[in-house]
């Protein structure tokens, strides 16, 4: 159990590094871009609006790129595509509400 809460303290610390890495350059971005939103030209606004929803979305695929990482190298999940789902579905948080289970 010790060797599981390294492995996951020792990929949480770089995911937090991630993550404030992308709140810096999105902050930087937008500063640096708010013209466009007082600018009346519509497809201006909607391109930074754009942007402002897409970074998050780039961003959260960075930390769990790194799970599944993680999880592969533990040989914790046989396929790619099951680190991969486990890792989305967890940092997440929206469940496993897709899978049932018969009893």
């Amino acid at each position: 159990m010790l060797m599981n809460l390294l492995f996951g303290l020792s990929t949480m610390i770089p995911c937090l590094l991630l993550q404030s890495l992308w709140i810096v350059t999105a902050m930087r971005y937008y500063m640096g871009h708010d013209y466009h939103l007082r600018n009346p030209s519509h497809w201006s606004s909607v391109a930074t609006i754009t942007s402002v929803m897409l970074l998050p979305v780039i961003r959260n695929m960075a930390p769990v790129a790194l799970w599944v990482l993680v999880f592969v190298l533990l040989e914790e999940f046989q396929q790619f595509s099951e680190a991969f789902y486990h890792s989305a579905v967890n940092f997440s948080t929206f469940g496993y509400g897709d899978v049932v289970t018969l009893s």
